[in-house]
């Protein structure tokens, strides 16, 4: 399964034609957008709001830049709209792997790395070592974020 693709073109953009495997999340278009308008992201949003969105802004204009994300946190909220919300589908993805858990704490693991797997959750007592320590990883971003299940 191929990975989203985000593009980016213009004056910003050092090296053209490049790809970057750099963990980002659409999240990050905002602080970008303010970056590129010289505008404090941070002053746009309320204190008391948590801003998650980083600059892609290094990224674009130094091909050896980091973008600083180990994960990047998707949600799904139904009935779409402004709520209340009777579902949220969360899901965390790093690296090689990605965790969805469920109303209810229903976790599962998918690995990203087989083609053939990749839409496939996996049975959690039957992980390799390498996709065990993934899914703990992952599992431990997820509980910091939402306190555990």
């Amino acid at each position: 399964m191929p990975k989203p693709t985000l593009l980016f073109a213009g004056p910003s953009v050092a090296q053209p034609g490049r790809t970057s495997a750099e963990l980002v999340g659409i999240v990050d278009l905002f602080a970008t957008a303010c970056d590129l308008f010289g505008v404090n992201a941070r002053s746009l949003v309320p204190l008391e709001v948590e801003l998650d969105s980083r600059s892609l802004l290094a990224l674009l204009r130094d091909p050896t830049a980091r973008s600083g994300r180990v994960s990047v946190l998707c949600e799904e909220f139904r009935p779409n709209g402004r709520g209340p919300f009777k579902e949220v589908h969360r899901a965390i993805v790093g690296g090689d792997g990605k965790l969805c858990r469920d109303p209810g704490g229903l976790d599962r693991y998918f690995d990203l790395t087989d083609p053939v797997l990749v839409d496939r959750p996996l049975k959690l007592g039957q992980l390799t070592p390498s996709q065990r320590l993934r899914f703990d990883e992952l599992s431990r971003a997820y509980d910091a974020l939402f306190g555990g299940k």
